[in-house]
């Protein structure tokens, strides 16, 4: 029975299609199938195994075919020639740049040793085995026995043979003494680097004199030295060195006579060398050395060495004065032998031998000064003018010229024109001019005490040679070097002669000028001229009249200054402000009231505060609070108007006005620290606490490094009495501001005993020089009565501020504890009070500027400052 399956149209089937593949239904390949992996001949043309033309006949058309083919071959390569050869040459030296052969790094050192001559050559060392090689392990193992065994035999047979014997055998010396002759080589290859040599050549000679013999394993080198020296001499028997070289390494082993017959042996060779004379004589005994040089001197009369080594042979002055006068005879050109002989002979006959010395040699300056200053006035001067004649361009003639006129009591004016004189004649024959020299000499002039001709020099030179647009900075460069030497008078001149010649219209040079002689000159009669001169020649510049006033405040004629000031300057708020202190000081308060009211018509901020304050000190509140509340409607962003005014209301009104302009004026600045201290200060005098805190608190908000929100914030709570309180603001003030040396005075004395020591030496660190943390130290020791020690911290802080007036007054309390009847104390207050310096303290000015302050003696102000100081002592445990 047949079956027939019904044919079913699938359609077309879609590209790539295997049938089977999805359900891994594929056949498999065998190798047979593929055939041999390789095959033997293949043949681009016709394929593997196979060559169509390989029975035809090679002839001419096929030649010329080939010879076509191949022109064309080689037009294709010659086409991009010459752009492939310059590319490849930019190859090759980029890679050579980068990664050079070790040809191409010495190629230029390789060319220079066609240069080098044969004996350089041969002292080329030989090339040393630096390869790395593979390290060999260590392997640690136990001695065997029989080792140790023979080893101790023969030691016993090594001892017996020493007793036998007598013999000084060891073999330990002998491997510590091979050692050392080890080390002694090493030593030496260590001074050749490279192969290059390290001896000095010129210096040979002179470091054998230095070399000592220090072991054994020196006896090998002296060997080698005299086999050395020895072929140098034989080589060279001319040349004095090698005899030298040979007769010091004979005097370095202790053969002196052996030295002494080299050198000999070698004179025969080398009789005109000097050297070789003065190493015999050098060997030779005193007496004979004598006679050797004697010799020398015949033979060589012209080598100073000779002369100046024969007469420092002799003991006796005559002896050494015949020498060098014989020695004259010979060389009268050599200014060593004059100086040695000058110096030997006294006053009357020295100055015949200068006279003798610029005759033979005129060219030596030191003999033309040293005569000038032997001779009397007159005779000086005919001298420097032959010596002028004879160094045309020497300088040091025309300053000792100028020097001696000053000895001769001549006036400032005729030292200065003959110094100009030298000036003017060495630019007519245009000599140089190296003004650093001059100025040289001009500082030398003041240490040695001639300040007329360091003037003079100035004059002549400060203003020569300098363009006109780089003269200022010189001249201002120059001035601030000779501050620096410590040349005080020097740069005084350079700074007068500017203002009157060189900047007589510079403002900027003429306060320098006053700047220079209130801070470091110190001179007052030269402040008083120099401010004097200012206000002369500029009379309507305010700064100089204020400082010309304020120098003089204390005289009997500042009324006159003064006046003289209001008439060139009649509406100057500064001006009229010190005629109004002026005033009040002489209790002259009438006129005080009418410089005031014209103060206040010139409309500047200063002059209204001047004002009311006069009017409150003298007790017109009404007039003054009226004036302070205009002025504050015309500068209301002025702190110091806002602090008057609340003082004012305090004392006209109540608390609540003065609290009403604080809090306005705190609006008004809210920056201010003054004001914010001085609103705290009110409530604190009344014991308000709990109101000032939340203000400081406030303002540290805003100014949270602040340094004195943080003090007053210290002194807030130690016035409450809650030292915890004080030092946690302490704690945070310090991590906001670490370096406020107040603060850490303030950390010191509130410190408990037990950690002080530590809280000394962090402030220490921080604050090394200040004298309020010396002052804090120094009342530690007071309080445990280490007096010694506490004297030594206070004299520490006045030398670094002899000015802040509170460290006197903690020395004056200090004295009259240790010993009142000592008198250091009175002693004290009378060296503060009769000070010049402008006094300075943080206690100092809190005094001075409180409302009685202005009208208290200094004498109330110090009994105040010490009635502060005993309260704060009470405070440290």
């Amino acid at each position: 029975m047949s079956h027939q399956y019904a044919k079913t149209e699938f359609g077309p089937p879609p590209p790539n299609y295997v049938a089977g593949l999805a359900r891994g239904a594929v056949g498999f390949i065998t190798r047979s199938d593929i055939g041999p992996a390789n095959y033997v001949q293949f043949d681009q043309w016709s394929g593997y195994q196979e060559n169509i033309f390989n029975g035809e006949k090679y002839d001419d058309e096929d030649r010329q075919a080939d010879e076509v083919f191949k022109s064309v071959d080689d037009y294709m390569n010659q086409r991009r020639h010459k752009r492939k050869e310059k590319k490849e040459k930019i190859e090759t030296k980029k890679i050579m740049e980068n990664n050079p052969s070790v040809a191409y790094q010495f190629a230029d050192l390789k060319r220079d040793l066609g240069k080098i001559t044969e004996d350089e050559w041969m002292k080329i060392p030989e090339a040393q085995d630096y390869s790395i090689k593979k390290k060999k392990q260590e392997k640690y193992v136990p001695v065997p026995d029989h080792i140790i065994d023979s080893a101790r035999k023969e030691q016993q047979i090594q001892n017996s043979i020493e007793i036998q014997s007598q013999l000084n055998l060891n073999l330990n010396d002998i491997g510590k003494a091979n050692q050392t002759v080890l080390t002694a080589k090493l030593d030496k290859s260590i001074d050749s680097v490279s192969g290059i040599s390290t001896v000095d050549k010129s210096g040979y000679l002179t470091s054998l004199n230095q070399q000592i013999v220090n072991s054994e394993a020196d006896i090998g080198d002296f060997k080698r030295a005299r086999k050395l020296m020895k072929n140098v001499v034989n080589v060279d028997p001319k040349n004095a060195n090698g005899w030298i070289g040979a007769a010091r390494i004979e005097e370095l082993d202790g053969k002196i006579q052996q030295a002494r017959n080299i050198l000999y042996q070698g004179l025969k060779q080398c009789e005109r060398s000097d050297d070789l004379w003065l190493e015999i004589a050098r060997l030779e005994t005193p007496e004979k050395a004598r006679s050797i040089l004697a010799q020398a001197a015949q033979i060589l009369p012209k080598s100073l060495k000779i002369w100046l080594a024969a007469a420092d042979r002799e003991v006796l002055k005559e002896n050494k004065i015949k020498v060098l006068r014989k020695a004259l005879e010979h060389i009268p050109d050599q200014p060593k032998l004059w100086k040695y002989l000058i110096q030997l002979e006294n006053e009357k006959e020295a100055k015949i031998l200068l006279y003798k010395a610029v005759e033979c040699i005129p060219g030596d300056l030191d003999m033309w000064l040293a005569l000038a200053k032997l001779e009397t006035y007159e005779n000086a001067k005919a001298v420097l003018n032959r010596a002028r004649k004879a160094l045309p361009q020497e300088h040091s003639i025309w300053i000792n010229a100028a020097k001696l006129e000053e000895s001769d009591g001549k006036p400032q004016s005729k030292i200065t024109e003959l110094l100009q004189k030298a000036i003017d004649l060495y630019k007519r024959r245009g000599y140089i001019i190296n003004r650093e020299d001059w100025l040289d000499e001009a500082a030398y002039c003041e240490k040695s005490g001639n300040p007329l001709t360091c003037v003079a020099i100035i004059r002549a030179v400060i203003g020569d040679g300098i363009e006109q647009s780089e003269r200022e900075r010189v001249f201002t460069e120059e001035a601030q070097s000779m501050i620096q030497r410590t040349c005080i008078n020097t740069a005084r001149a350079i700074y007068e002669y500017g203002i009157d010649v060189l900047f007589p219209e510079n403002l900027t040079i003429i306060q320098k000028t006053i700047d220079f002689e209130k801070n470091i000159g110190k001179s007052k009669d030269n402040l008083n001229k120099q401010l004097q001169s200012a206000t002369q020649q500029h009379p309507f510049y305010e700064f100089f009249w204020t400082q010309r006033i304020k120098f003089h405040w204390k005289n009997f004629n500042i009324r006159e200054i003064i006046d003289e000031a209001e008439k060139n300057l009649p509406e100057n708020s500064q001006i009229l402000i010190l005629s109004l202190k002026n005033y009040k000081q002489n209790n002259q308060l009438e006129q005080a009231r009418l410089v005031a009211q014209k103060a206040k018509n010139v409309g500047t901020c200063e002059a209204y505060i001047a004002a009311i304050k006069l009017e409150y000190q003298l007790g017109s509140l009404q007039k003054s609070f009226q004036d302070a509340q205009v002025a504050i409607s015309l500068f209301p962003t002025d702190e110091k108007l806002f602090i008057l005014l609340a003082k004012i209301a305090y004392k006209f009104k109540s608390i609540d006005a003065a609290r009403q302009i604080f809090e306005k004026g705190i609006r008004f600045n809210p920056l201010s620290t003054t004001l914010i201290i001085r609103y705290v200060e009110l409530e604190m005098n009344h014991r308000f606490f709990p109101r000032a805190r939340p203000i400081l608190e406030k303002s540290r908000v805003k100014l949270p490094k602040c340094p004195e929100l943080w003090c007053i914030a210290v002194e807030l709570e130690t016035q409450a009495e809650n030292k915890k309180g004080a030092r946690y603001m302490l704690a945070r003030g310090l991590k906001e501001c670490p370096d406020y040396s107040q603060l850490w005075s303030y950390a010191i004395e509130l410190e408990p005993k037990a950690t002080r020591k530590k809280k000394i030496v962090e402030a220490l660190d921080k604050c090394r020089q200040d004298p309020y943390v010396n002052i804090s130290v120094a009342k530690l020791f007071w309080k445990e009565r280490k007096m010694e020690k506490a004297r030594k911290w206070i004299q520490k802080s006045l030398l670094e501020r002899p000015d802040i007036v509170d460290s006197w007054a903690t020395l004056y309390l200090f004295e009259k504890d240790d010993d009142e009847k000592s008198g250091k104390a009175e002693e004290a207050f009378l060296k503060i009070k009769n000070g010049e310096e402008k006094k300075q303290g943080r206690l100092y000015m809190k005094v001075k500027k409180s409302d009685e302050g202005w009208k208290m003696s200094f004498d109330e102000i110090f009994q105040k400052i010490l009635e502060i100081i005993q309260k704060e002592m009470l405070n440290i445990e």
